[in-house]
């Protein structure tokens, strides 16, 4: 080989050197540089990184993408191949610009997708098949997911995002609709339930705007699936931030059976409740407006057209008609005993046996609408909501005297939103299956007043030494004032050795209540408020068989 010929062997040998050099460090930055101008300019996203550039039949192959944007960033993973096209990458005439994409995720997971960038709007088609949960739950609602790495989701998505304009890109709307299905799903917290709730199955189609600029969802529709239940939820705002939020929405429930509603809730949810056979239909619709800024101002609006009937109940159920029943206690301590109680039990009273002076006292402190309502109050679930709401946790009860029945026949004390499902199902049979004077009647005879103080009729003995009959206005008001928490009033009469100031002003707020609403007349009041002052109610350790248990604790 000659001089010239190894010279220029040399040269083309710098030169491919250079090529190579050129495809490795320069293309990719220009390939990833004008991406990432593309992205600023249409949607507002930026490029972070790009491990690779491989070059395609049409244009340029992206290995490894990383992107800084609200929600795409957590689908595109380093095993992201982005596909893009040379004639639109680099265009003059300010066409739109086509890529697509597909993400690759472990236990066979596929996320394919395509975008279009244009200078009046872009649009982002995304579908994913098998995708675990623990991959987005960074862009979720903050549940308490439960092994979201065993949840797999079916999702297909479409987004169309105008071009920013002089106001800017936050102000811009999205419109987004698409759909899901969330399979094997599962959640586990303290106050959901003692135990995870699992295989629950969801599928929604959902269409809506999104509000980048304040992170706000509204108008919106959808259609959500619990098989083998459907029903619509259509709203006009939906805002959800650690520090903020406000709902106004409606969900419907068309005319359903009332057996495909029950099978619709999880199993962990309704424990012994599962055992109800149910017959007939059920329809409603519930409307909620909520905003934290304004929660005084909090709209609830429950309508619920219920021809449900059981056709067979769960066995701890059956027999409370007749006379005599068996239900279990559980204590505050966690002890569990047995209590048989009845007509023609030492301890039952019936209604006449009772005080009318009780019977009020205990309907104005505890359920001043019990005769009116079908065993739920929605006034009082509203004002619970906000009071939880306005305290950041739970604090007042919006339980209604069949509820608290329902609770003390059946129930454990843990308070669960599962408790609470039962809760439900079983005030429902109550309320459906015994009349108000046998609900009331059962009430006030297991109610706990106090340590191993079961039932108005221990309860009047061993506070005043006195038959349920026989007890005065401020005897009975004491005996329904102490019902919320009896077992601190308890143990506070007891350490004061006398009735603290305290619960003397609840007991005088409660005969006032009785009077307006028309249970005392202006004398009985009058002679009712010097009577607090004599109350001196009995605190020594009652004993075991004041409560009729007829077990031994467990």
């Amino acid at each position: 080989m000659g001089t010239g010929q190894r010279r220029a062997a040399g040269i083309m040998a710098v030169a491919a050197v250079l090529a190579v050099a050129a495809w490795m460090v320069v293309v990719p930055r220009l390939v990833a540089a004008r991406l990432d101008s593309l992205l600023r300019s249409r949607l507002g996203w930026s490029v972070v990184r790009v491990e690779g550039v491989g070059i395609g039949l049409s244009g340029p192959i992206i290995q490894g993408l990383e992107v800084q944007s609200p929600v795409f960033s957590k689908l595109l993973p380093s095993t992201t191949r982005l596909e893009l096209d040379w004639a639109t990458l680099w265009n003059e005439d300010r066409r739109p610009v086509h890529l697509r994409g597909r993400t690759r995720f472990a236990r066979g997971a596929d996320v394919e997708w395509q975008a279009v960038l244009g200078e009046e709007y872009s649009s982002l088609a995304l579908t994913a098949k098998g995708l675990p949960l623990a991959y987005i739950t960074g862009v979720l609602p903050p549940l308490p997911w439960f092994h979201p790495e065993s949840i797999y989701l079916d999702l297909h998505l479409n987004v169309r995002i105008p071009a920013a304009d002089s106001a800017g890109r936050e102000a811009a709307v999205w419109d987004v609709r698409g759909g899901g299905h969330l399979s094997q799903a599962a959640l586990a917290a303290p106050l959901l339930a003692d135990d995870p709730v699992t295989g629950m199955e969801v599928m929604a189609e959902f269409a809506g705007s999104w509000h980048p600029g304040d992170t706000r969802f509204g108008p919106f529709t959808a259609r959500v699936t619990l098989p083998p239940v459907q029903f619509s939820v259509a709203g006009t705002e939906l805002h959800w931030t650690p520090a903020s939020y406000r709902v106004e929405m409606t969900a419907s429930l068309p005319a359903t059976g009332c057996a495909d509603l029950l099978a619709a809730v999880p199993g962990d949810l309704l424990g012994e409740v599962a055992a109800f056979a149910l017959a007939g239909t059920i329809q409603g619709r519930v409307r909620i407006r909520l905003d934290d800024q304004r929660l005084d101002a909090t709209d609830l609006q429950v309508e619920v057209e219920n021809n449900c009937r059981a056709v067979a109940v769960p066995a701890q159920a059956s027999g409370l008609e007749q006379g005599t029943f068996t239900y279990t206690i559980t204590t505050a301590e966690g002890g569990r005993h047995e209590r048989t109680v009845g007509a023609g039990t030492p301890q039952w009273h019936t209604l006449p046996q009772v005080s009318p002076l009780v019977l009020a006292a205990v309907l104005v402190q505890e359920d001043a609408g019990f005769y009116r309502h079908d065993g739920f109050s929605l006034p009082a679930i509203r004002e619970s909501l906000v009071s939880d709401l306005q305290a950041g946790g739970t604090r007042r009860g919006a339980s209604t005297i069949t509820m608290q029945l329902a609770r003390n026949l059946f129930l454990h004390r843990h308070k669960t939103l599962a408790r609470k499902a039962q809760e439900v199902v079983y005030t429902w049979w109550l309320e459906k299956t015994l009349g108000k004077d046998r609900i009331l009647e059962m009430y006030l005879n297991i109610v706990e007043f106090g340590p191993r103080v079961y039932g108005i009729g221990a309860a009047s003995r061993y506070y005043f030494q006195r038959d349920a009959s026989m007890l005065n206005a401020a005897q009975a008001a004491f005996l329904a004032a102490i019902l919320p928490a009896p077992y601190r009033a308890h143990r506070e009469v007891a350490a004061a050795g006398a009735l603290p100031a305290e619960l003397a002003g609840q007991i005088r707020g409660l005969l006032r209540r009785m009077a307006a609403a028309g249970r005392l007349s202006p004398d009985q009041l009058r002679v009712a408020l010097t009577q607090v002052a004599d109350l001196h109610p009995a605190t020594d350790a009652p004993p075991s068989d004041m409560s009729g248990e007829t077990g031994e604790a467990t």
